[in-house]
């Protein structure tokens, strides 16, 4: 068993024969390595003298003949620091020769993933550090358990980085999570942010997207214009005033009072995660947008849409019934399902707003330029990603 783990450990089968055979002497000699190990004698000197390059064993010369002692076998962590010390120049000198524009996509599954991955965030991120959170689920809570709560807690206090969630709701243990860090988490209530199940996080260097449902998953996005596009839309986000529309009335005046007549002849609306609901009221939602798009299309405006891949079948009946199915007029991409929540975002030249479908439609409007422009570069890369 202790040849297997010395030989994972970086061990040729024939230095952990020669290292283990020392041990049940104070000294020994070459000799008697060779009859007992049964190798040849060039291995054996060989071996010797790489394990005394390591410094785990030592060699003596009395008159004339060498002796070999076994050193304290806590030196072999000396060995594993000195190979982290080299991996972590490795590492540094490759990423000085990656182009910038690569990406580097990371998928875990597994509740204890979850619990190792968050850990190793909070561990890298320090102080003057944002950790930003777009959504936060309660799960998170359950999934941690107590110990592992309180070492994130832990971490947080001692490495000082901020935290910040956007979310549609703050329940008792996030509260209590507020109130042990110590002024280091603040939370912000935004309605359209509904999803209780994922989690987006915005690191330094990468976007980790967390599902706290079968069969628990983690996605690390490793690239920095992916990272930037997020923070800009989450801090424009967190910086605004909102308007909040509940319920099918307050939708129709958002439409026919706000969107409709802010569109002109010539100009393109975009829809993230265009969806038809997860309730019974799909054919409400399907003639509403089937109206809505009939009078966008006679006014000359374009619509780009990135439906869910779940509401294909839906999708091409409601075309059917459109005035024009041009595609210069009505173009459809498909998301897939792994990019599902049930918000829908809604682009045009002067506004956004964010719908949430349910027993009563919620849109949340936002008027700035720069969530606006936040929200277009968040299409852009998702519209390439996505399929025609």
């Amino acid at each position: 068993m202790l040849i297997k783990d010395l030989r994972q450990f970086g061990f040729s089968k024939n230095m952990a024969a020669i290292y283990l055979s020392m041990f049940d002497k104070a000294e020994t000699k070459a000799g008697e390595i060779i009859r007992s190990t049964g190798l040849h004698r060039n291995i054996v000197y060989t071996g010797l003298q790489k394990l005394e390059e390591k410094k785990l064993i030592t060699k003596t010369n009395k008159s004339g003949v060498a002796s070999y002692k076994v050193l304290n076998p806590e030196r072999l962590l000396g060995e594993l620091d000195n190979k982290k010390k080299l991996a972590e120049q490795i590492i540094e000198e490759l990423k000085s020769k990656q182009p910038h524009h690569t990406q580097e996509i990371i998928v875990h599954e597994g509740v204890e993933e979850i619990r190792k991955n968050e850990l190793q965030l909070y561990t890298r991120t320090k102080k003057g550090d944002v950790l930003r959170y777009l959504g936060i689920s309660p799960y998170w809570h359950t999934v941690m358990g107590t110990r592992l709560r309180k070492k994130a807690i832990e971490i947080q206090n001692k490495n000082g980085f901020e935290l910040r969630a956007l979310s549609g709701f703050i329940d008792d243990q996030e509260s209590n999570y507020v109130a042990a860090t110590k002024n280091l988490t603040t939370f912000k209530i935004i309605p359209d942010i509904t999803s209780r199940e994922v989690e987006t996080i915005i690191a330094n260097d990468r976007i980790i997207i967390k599902t706290f449902v079968e069969p628990f998953s983690v996605i690390e996005i490793v690239n920095s214009n992916v990272v930037k596009v997020y923070r800009e839309h989450f801090d424009a986000l967190w910086n605004q005033e909102v308007q909040t529309y509940v319920g099918w009335g307050q939708l129709h005046t958002l439409y026919y009072e706000k969107i409709l007549p802010s569109l002109k002849p010539g100009d393109t609306k975009y829809v993230i995660g265009a969806g038809y609901g997860e309730k019974n009221n799909n054919d409400n939602i399907a003639n509403f947008y089937t109206t809505i798009n009939n009078l966008t299309i006679k006014k000359g405006v374009k619509k780009k849409v990135l439906f869910h891949a779940r509401f294909k079948d839906i999708v091409d009946e409601s075309r059917a019934a459109l005035i024009s199915t041009n595609q210069n007029y009505f173009i459809v991409r498909y998301l897939p399902d792994s990019y599902y929540t049930p918000v829908e975002i809604h682009i045009s030249p002067e506004y956004v707003f964010v719908l949430v479908w349910g027993d009563k439609p919620v849109a949340t409007l936002y008027e700035n330029k720069d969530v606006r422009e936040s929200f277009q570069k968040q299409f852009t890369l998702l519209w390439d990603i996505a399929t025609q």
